[in-house]
């Protein structure tokens, strides 16, 4: 009972840790857990706002590694969207 009320706190804590550290203008298109791994994927108008992402994702206690795996731009309606996919680590004791 005890590991599954740990994991539990540490997805509550991992959750509210993504939604904290969102940029404005970026968003979430799908946040999955494989094999231990959060698999972020998103959109946002400035590039920029990824690698700050990251650099807050990474600075947080919650997780232990942060990588960019991809990072594309394409246009929508004639605006710049750029289109990412981060991979994080969640910490195992926060």
């Amino acid at each position: 009972m005890e590991k599954i009320w740990s994991k539990h706190k540490q997805t509550n804590h991992s959750l509210s840790e993504l939604a904290r550290t969102l940029p404005a203008g970026t968003a979430y298109d799908r946040v999955a857990r494989v094999d231990g791994k959060l698999i972020l994927k998103g959109r946002t108008k400035l590039a920029a706002s990824v690698y700050s992402l990251g650099h807050d994702l990474r600075s947080s206690k919650w997780f232990s590694d942060v990588s960019l795996e991809v990072i594309n731009t394409a246009v929508e309606n004639g605006q710049s969207i750029s289109e990412f996919q981060l991979i994080v680590i969640e910490a195992n004791e926060a």
